[in-house]
């Protein structure tokens, strides 16, 4: 008979087994820990090398992308055949070699001519945006379109001209307006330089849709020729170098402004509003009697 009542006793043995189990589990623990640790800080470095090495490439194919079409540019303001102004009812000479041009360089959405006489001329390709058909109301069949305003007496017309893939006239307009190319900054920029100048970001007035101008001074005459890329052709190039669907890329000045980005509602809140440009008293007549 136990007076004290009666005792659980525990073995040497199950204390040393005990023992055995915690200091086996905190080394598994420990080391777990250590290789989490250090395979956490190699996944982040290799991160950042793809990034940098992402970052890098873009970098390159938007200088090589921009030196490109600078270089187009730079090359038709030594073409004198573009310094001739469009006519009525007539081919404009340059427009085989615009057209070709820009079969060269499918992202450009326009090459333009403004002329000191506040001529335009403007050749664009329907195939650079499945937008663009819809915006101007372009048929299927059309592959270009071709804008002249050919200043004279009377009210200022646009004349738009709709040609297949062999440059064959298949529906034209007209339309009035009071689109003037002097007045536009990608002129005006371009006129007052000696090199070919690239635009910020901006509101192209017919597509009403930004993008971005690369302009320069036709040698030895006061018109401008220009080359136009939409933002659409920009985010097309970026969503083609993202190595995730789930990533977005950003390109930003040094004060931090975004100016493009994978993000099309990103894009369009980085876009500075367009500045106005003021109207004579004859073009706010013409408004108010065509509102």
């Amino acid at each position: 008979m136990n007076l004290f009542g009666s005792k659980k006793t525990i073995s040497i043995r199950f204390i040393v087994l005990g023992l055995f189990v915690l200091m086996t589990a905190a080394t598994a623990g420990i080391i777990l820990g250590i290789e989490y640790f250090f395979s956490s800080r190699l996944a982040n470095k290799t991160a950042e090398k793809n990034f940098h090495a992402l970052a890098e490439n873009i970098s390159q194919k938007i200088v090589s992308r921009d030196r490109q079409t600078s270089e187009l540019v730079d090359m038709l303001r030594h073409y004198q055949t573009l310094g001739t102004p469009p006519k009525p009812g007539t081919r404009h000479p340059a427009m085989p070699v615009l057209a070709n041009a820009m079969e060269q360089n499918p992202n450009l959405y326009a090459i333009q001519v403004g002329y000191d006489t506040g001529g335009y001329y403007e050749i664009i390709n329907l195939e650079s945006s499945p937008d663009i058909r819809q915006v101007y109301g372009a048929d299927p069949k059309d592959r270009w379109l071709i804008i002249k305003i050919i200043p004279g007496k009377g009210p200022l017309k646009k004349e738009l001209e709709f040609l297949d893939d062999r440059y064959f006239q298949r529906h034209s307009s007209k339309i009035a307006t009071t689109y003037d190319p002097r007045k536009r900054p990608w002129y005006t920029h371009a006129f007052d330089s000696s090199q070919v100048e690239k635009s910020t970001p901006y509101f192209f007035a017919n597509l009403k849709s930004p993008g971005v101008t690369f302009a320069g001074r036709i040698k030895q005459t006061g018109h401008v020729v220009a080359a136009d890329m939409t933002r659409k052709a920009v985010l097309s190039f970026f969503s083609s170098q993202k190595f995730l669907p789930s990533c977005e890329i950003f390109v930003f000045k040094p004060n931090g402004e975004i100016t493009f980005s994978s993000d099309s509602k990103t894009d369009d809140l980085s876009m500075p509003l367009p500045r106005l440009i003021p109207l004579s008293p004859e073009e706010k007549a013409f408004i108010k009697t065509h509102p």
